[in-house]
Order: structure tokens, then C-alpha cells, then sequence
């Protein structure tokens, strides 16, 4: 952590996102000074011996920000920053590679009920490889769900 302490200082960075954090309990996250932070954790019914999961977003103090929502079992987090009169949603995930069918769904569900805004940035780790970028289209049905709701959206993949 405090190499990421010292990235946010350095580049000056005001909003930060964090998967795979492997953070296993609020006792366990950090506090950087001068950030607001905001956790996931891994999921209970997952294995807690192992690594991996876990999302983070750090939000610099200087701006008003809240939690809006929290999804443990999905590894879905959500915040409103607000930087002058513009509210921005941020929605920060994590998809294990490995996730089951049931854990699919509901991780989809939460994406479904976010309110999708103009000013809404969604980011994380998916970890959908047989997407294919380019011309949106995919082999796995997990996969093509995950495009559909892009698409419903008007959502652009970034890298």
C-alpha cells in the first residue's frame, strides 16, 4: 500500500480504483492521508484462505464524495464524487475468472440496477477473454450477457 500512497501523492491523481485488493475486513484496509476510501471485501460463501478479490476506491479528500453502494457478495462498489455542481458516479468491480454460474447472475443483476448516467464511469476488472473488442462479439454466453448490457447502455470499452 505504500506504493500506492506514494503513486496518488505523486501524480497528484483524484480518483483511484483498486481490484484484487485482497482485502479480507475493514480492519485490514488502509488509510491514506489526504484520500477518502471506500471497500469490498471477498465474499463470504468464497474460500477466505484465498487471494484475490476485493475492491477499492480512493477519492481525494479535497472533493465531496459518498458511498452509494456496497455489494460484498458481487465485489461491486459504487460512489458519488462530486467535483464543483457536477455528481459523478463511479462504480468500481471485480469478476473472478472463476465465478460460478448463480454468482454470475446476481453480479450481472447489480450491474442491471445501477442508474446509468451521462456522467457515470463504470471500471474494473471483468475478466471476460473470449470478448472480442473489435466488432462485440463473444463465444460464452456469461460473456454475451455482459455485452448486452454494455450495449443496452452505450457503454465503450476503454483500455
Amino acid at each position: 500500500m505504500h506504493s500506492l500512497e506514494a503513486l496518488l501523492k505523486m501524480e497528484n491523481i483524484d480518483i483511484c480504483a483498486v481490484t484484487e485488493t485482497w482485502f479480507k475486513a475493514p480492519e485490514s484496509t488502509p488509510a491514506i492521508p489526504g484520500y477518502n476510501s471506500y471497500h469490498t471485501f471477498r465474499p463470504p460463501n468464497q474460500d477466505r484462505n484465498t487471494k484475490g478479490g476485493g475492491v477499492s476506491i480512493f477519492t481525494k479528500d479535497i472533493h465531496t464524495s459518498r458511498l452509494v453502494a456496497q455489494h460484498n457478495a458481487s465485489e461491486i462498489l459504487q460512489v458519488q464524487l462530486t467535483l464543483g455542481k457536477t455528481a459523478i458516479q463511479i462504480v468500481a468491480c471485480y469478476r473472478s475468472p472463476t465465478m460460478p454460474q448463480d454468482s454470475h447472475s446476481s453480479f450481472l443483476d447489480v450491474l442491471e440496477n445501477i442508474r446509468v448516467q451521462p456522467n457515470t464511469l463504470i471500471m474494473g476488472d471483468f475478466n471476460y477473454p473470449t470478448i472480442n473488442w473489435e466488432n462485440y462479439s463473444c463465444t460464452n454466453s456469461f460473456a454475451q450477457y455482459f455485452l448486452e448490457f454494455i450495449n443496452s447502455n452505450a457503454l465503450d470499452q476503454l483500455n
